[in-house]
């Protein structure tokens, strides 16, 4: 005879560490993200190792106008110091950050009052093998209030990616009238006279 009974002859029961199963992966198929012996990357895409670049900025008598920064080819800003930052006359600030290798970068010397300074941009990798190992940019009071510096990272150590160009302008008997500017290809204007 069937039993009428609703209750249930076992409890359920309640796990409350549950299992779950990975699955085994060889360790010979993991990519490698160490350097090899030779201390060249192995198997690395390039967008995953740095290179640490340092920037020296020798500084002129108005070093509370000076800031600067760097931003990346995506126009993300990676390290900056606002203007106001530095007041010591006359010194060279030391600066070392870890960039990314393959990337394209522009360091911009800013001037808030907008004349520029008298003083030196030194770009370096700290490899020393490089063969490219800086770029230096010396300032003679030329006037600006940004100056941009682009630059490459590589294996091979910092890329100069400056263009340098020479305009001559014969002027007539009105020169004051006369005024010229260079615009890049997004119509920002580098250098205005």
């Amino acid at each position: 005879m069937p039993s009428s009974s609703t209750s249930p002859s076992a409890l359920p029961s309640i796990s409350l560490s549950p299992s779950i199963k990975y699955p085994s992966v060889s360790p010979t198929i993991l990519p490698t993200i160490f350097p090899s012996s030779s201390n060249k990357p192995s198997n690395v895409p390039s967008h995953l190792i740095f290179q640490n670049v340092t920037f020296n900025i020798t500084l002129d008598k108005y070093p509370n106008e000076t800031g600067w920064m760097i931003a990346d080819q995506y126009n993300n800003v990676v390290h900056s110091v606002p203007p106001g930052s530095y007041a010591i006359e006359l010194a060279t600030v030391y600066e070392s950050f870890e960039l990314r290798l393959g990337l394209s970068y522009t360091f911009v010397l800013l001037d808030e009052w907008g004349d520029g300074l008298t003083g030196r941009v030194e770009i370096s990798s700290d490899d020393s093998l490089a063969a490219n190992n800086s770029i230096t940019h010396l300032f003679s009071g030329e006037s600006f209030s940004a100056f941009r510096i682009p630059f490459q990272v590589t294996e091979d150590g910092i890329i100069d990616q400056r263009t340098i160009i020479t305009v001559k302008i014969k002027l007539d008997d009105y020169p004051f009238e006369t005024a010229w500017k260079i615009v890049d290809s997004d119509g920002d204007c580098g250098q205005r006279w």
